[in-house]
């Protein structure tokens, strides 16, 4: 590797260094960068998220997955991404509204682009992703009980109580025994939101309405205090949630690994800023 190769690697927010990804280029992921490359300007997640979920899903046991809102499908080629990666096996169910079609990219053509169609599976419904919730639970259901198919499960998509109150208690059927549930934007409000605030019906709600984050209520308020979750972490806009372990043969993934990751990306993010410092004094060296 040149010094410019990794001056490069150091100034992109995707760079790594992890156990066993090492920068002399012997093992290097490249999954991730090559879907970073195709995906990476499309908007929502932005792509330490990204990074995040690939690394999740790749360095744990996660195999079968759930997505509650994909928009332009970006979160989604990622986790696919991962389970590709990681070679056994695992598919990415995501969901969303028929209206996402007209985004431009929409989730059709970033599969298409990223060859990720084994991998992700986009279901387009035509009221929102609690009634396909619903079939879900209808097809999981043997002589009167549900039986879970999920390891991971990633909300990301109506962020109001009415919708996602629901689907946290619709999911927690479909979720195997210590398997996660990952909450996006918790402090997001309709108040807030560019697009959201300017609505005619969001204005015309009632000002708590407006102004409350719902994600942190139903994390706080139903989460928090269901018997059915432990481990629960709050981090970087994120509120994890691990169901609680019975009797089952999944080896689930402990709050640990989660950590870690946040660890290795704060590791990441000094290093960059400390060879930023010195990059001055290496450009000079260089050109002698």
């Amino acid at each position: 590797m040149t010094f410019g190769d990794f001056r490069r690697g150091m100034d992109e927010d995707n760079w790594q260094c992890f156990p066993g990804n090492n920068v002399d280029g012997e093992h290097i992921n490249v999954k991730f960068e090559a879907i970073h490359k195709i995906v990476g300007d499309t908007p929502c997640l932005d792509s330490r998220s990204c990074r995040m979920l690939y690394d999740f899903i790749l360095r744990s046991n996660i195999k079968d997955c759930l997505e509650l809102g994909f928009a332009h499908g970006k979160s989604s080629c990622f986790m696919g991404a991962a389970l590709h990666e990681k070679g056994q096996g695992g598919k990415l169910v995501t969901i969303d509204r028929n209206s996402v079609k007209s985004l431009k990219p929409n989730i059709l053509e970033q599969i298409e682009k990223t060859k990720l169609s084994d991998y992700v599976q986009p279901v387009f419904s035509e009221t929102s992703y609690t009634w396909e919730l619903m079939h879900l639970i209808e097809e999981a259901t043997v002589s009167g009980h549900c039986i879970p198919e999920f390891d991971f499960v990633f909300i990301d998509g109506a962020h109001t109580w009415e919708t996602d109150a629901c689907a946290f208690f619709l999911v927690e059927k479909l979720l195997r025994p210590g398997g996660w549930i990952l909450f996006d934007d918790l402090m997001w409000t309709l108040e807030n939101s560019p697009s959201m605030s300017q609505e005619e019906h969001v204005r015309a709600m009632p000002e708590d309405v407006r102004k409350t984050p719902h994600v942190e209520r139903i994390v706080t308020l139903l989460v928090a205090q269901s018997p059915e979750f432990q481990d629960i972490l709050i981090r970087d806009g994120w509120a994890w949630a691990k169901k609680r372990i019975t009797e089952t043969e999944f080896n689930a993934p402990d709050i640990q690994v989660i950590t870690k990751l946040y660890f290795l990306q704060a590791m990441k993010r000094e290093m960059r800023n400390k060879f930023r410092e010195i990059l001055p004094f290496l450009s000079k060296l260089a050109r002698k």
